[in-house]
């Protein structure tokens, strides 16, 4: 078994990691909104409307590229253990 983890650059300032950067910022973006919607109207009793402003700034500040954001990643990998009992060639 294998651990690794990776630092994934958020938005496509990072050289030689631009297309994974831009990728990761579109998938963040989207993930914004349900998560804190959820967590603000449901654990805190904020309003939809107060929460959506909010989201709206996050959107702005990510969407920004004075911001060098990365987020870490692990990755772990394993084989399959042999059962048959004959050995690999």
């Amino acid at each position: 078994m294998d651990a690794d983890c990776d630092q994934v650059p958020v938005g496509a300032w990072a050289k030689g990691q631009k297309e994974i950067g831009v990728y990761h910022l579109a998938e963040i973006m989207d993930a914004v909104e349900p998560y804190t919607l959820a967590l603000y109207t449901k654990v805190l009793g904020k309003s939809v409307e107060e929460t959506r402003i909010g989201i709206e700034h996050v959107r702005r500040e990510l969407s920004t590229k004075k911001n060098h954001l990365y987020v870490n990643y692990h990755f772990v990998t394993a084989t399959k253990p042999n059962t048959s009992g004959s050995a690999k060639p």
